[in-house]
C-alpha cells in the first residue's frame, strides 16, 4: 500500500511538473504579440493586440482588449477609439478576483484611427491601488499583432 501511494505521489508530481511547463510554454507563446497597456506587478494586466480585417466599412483593425486579474485584485480600464481627434467608440473593461474581461473594438485603417486609454488596479484586501490618467492619442503602430 505504501509503495502504491509513493508511486501515485510521484505520478502526481510529474504530471504537475509537465502541466506547469506546458502552461508556461503556452502562455509565453500566446503573449508574444500582446502589447501591455497597463499592469500592477503580476497581479493585474491590461493587454491589447490587433488583427487586420476587411469589411464593408473598409479596412479595419480588429482590436482585442484583455483585463486579467489575480485573486484579491481588481482592475479597470477605458479604451477609446479616436477618429480625427473625436471619440468614435468606447470600451470599459473591469475584472476582479481572478476573472478576465475580454472585449473587441474596431478602428479604421483607412482613416488612421488612433486610441487613448486609462487604467487602474488595486488590492482588494488592503485597499491599496494605482491609477493612470487618460493617455494622449496613440498610434496603432505601437500595438502588436494577435
Amino acid at each position: 500500500m505504501l509503495h502504491a501511494l509513493r508511486r501515485t505521489g510521484v505520478l502526481v508530481a510529474l504530471t504537475a511538473a509537465l502541466l506547469t511547463g506546458l502552461v508556461t510554454l503556452t502562455s509565453t507563446s500566446a503573449q508574444a504579440a500582446w502589447t501591455t497597456l497597463g499592469q500592477s506587478g503580476a497581479q493585474v494586466k491590461y493587454l491589447i493586440c490587433k488583427t487586420a480585417v476587411d469589411s464593408g466599412y473598409g479596412p479595419l483593425w480588429k482590436v482585442t482588449l484583455v483585463m486579467a486579474t489575480s485573486p484579491n485584485y481588481s482592475g479597470s480600464a477605458t479604451f477609446r477609439a479616436l477618429r480625427g481627434g473625436q471619440i468614435a467608440g468606447t470600451n470599459v473593461l473591469s475584472a476582479r478576483q481572478g476573472a478576465w474581461d475580454v472585449q473587441t473594438a474596431y478602428l479604421s485603417r483607412y482613416w488612421g484611427d488612433k486610441y487613448q486609454t486609462s487604467f487602474g488596479a488595486g488590492q482588494i484586501s488592503t485597499g491599496y491601488g494605482l491609477g493612470y490618467s487618460m493617455t494622449g492619442a496613440q498610434s496603432m503602430s505601437t500595438v502588436g499583432y494577435c
